[in-house]
């Protein structure tokens, strides 16, 4: 099982030093009645497990690794890289499995929703005993899924990836708009993806590895569809992630200007970095093999020192002031 963790960033215009951050969560709607809809204890990761990951390789005529590779857990773009869910045949001519659990071998497939796209624990567990009904579905209350797309080269001398391309994205979504479209006939994934709000996107732009595994460094973005222009954040995912400390939120900081940066943690200490034939399956047109696994993580908020934001003035927290004001 390889294991992905993700560290966002911030570090502030005049400052270098960053420290793990405490964040409150705006989740739109005051879930459990208590007058707000804050988290009412600060956390600062977000857990999940058992998502599946396809790492989808270009080879050359011959068959050999190019060594372009993408890794993904988007049906859309496992369709367009030309995953075919019928076939589950290795190169070697062994049946496909992605891992052997006590429940049998599990053939490639595609990555469901939620049960392998969600995020499964605010944490530190156990630090806070209210979530505004976080991932609860009989009380009404609010869930948090992802999907990533990541692209880079293999390192065949080194045997590491080099990620430099793609995106991280996280969505919010009501859990009583879901049961709702459930009952009236659509399924969970597809209730989810037509209701879920896009909070938070961070872009890949380099990495590097060493004895502790893979890092892959990133920003965060709210520009959600790359247009150029800041107006296609929701309400919700401006007000969403709040820096405990400073009162203001990411969007804030990422309008005004100030640098953020985020980090991946790949462990690939299981899966071997170059893929074997009895680990590969081929495209239908030819021109890429894919192999599948399971990640365990959790993204990591780390933000700059206080003293350092404060650095930023007065005219930062007016920024955050008057861009609540707006939204209000």
């Amino acid at each position: 099982m390889k294991k992905i963790i993700l560290t966002a960033v911030i570090t502030g215009l005049l400052s270098a030093n960053a420290y793990a951050g405490q964040l409150q969560l705006d989740v739109g709607t005051d879930y459990n009645g208590d007058g707000d809809s804050l988290t009412d204890a600060p956390i600062n990761q977000f857990g999940f497990t058992g998502t599946l990951s396809t790492s989808f390789y270009e080879i050359d005529a011959q068959g050999n690794l190019t060594g372009v590779v993408t890794d993904t857990n988007k049906r859309t773009s496992m369709d367009a890289l030309g995953f075919n869910v019928l076939n589950q045949t290795t190169l070697s001519g062994a049946a496909a499995d992605y891992l052997t659990s006590v429940a049998g071998i599990q053939p490639y497939q595609y990555t469901d929703v939620p049960t392998q796209s969600q995020i499964d624990a605010l944490n530190p567990l156990g630090a806070f005993n209210d979530t505004e009904n976080f991932n609860n579905v009989s009380a009404g209350g609010w869930g948090l899924t992802f999907e990533y797309e990541i692209t880079g080269t293999l390192d065949f001398v080194n045997e590491t990836t080099n990620y430099n391309q793609g995106s991280f994205e996280a969505y919010v979504y009501d859990t009583a708009t879901v049961s709702a479209a459930v009952a009236g006939g659509a399924t969970l994934e597809d209730a989810i993806n037509a209701n879920k709000d896009q909070v938070l996107r961070l872009d890949v732009t380099s990495s590097f590895n060493n004895a502790g595994g893979l890092f892959v460094f990133g920003d965060i973005n709210f520009d959600f569809n790359d247009d150029g222009i800041d107006n296609d954040a929701s309400a919700l995912a401006q007000d969403f992630l709040i820096d405990i400390d400073t009162g203001l939120t990411y969007y804030d900081l990422w309008s005004a200007g100030t640098g953020t940066e985020l980090t991946f943690r790949l462990d690939t200490n299981v899966d071997p970095v170059i893929p074997q034939n009895s680990e590969l399956v081929a495209t239908a047109d030819g021109t890429k093999v894919y192999r599948q696994a399971t990640l365990d993580g959790s993204v990591v908020f780390n933000v700059p020192e206080p003293s350092s934001i404060a650095l930023i003035g007065l005219s930062l927290l007016g920024f955050g002031a008057v861009s609540r004001k707006k939204k209000a």
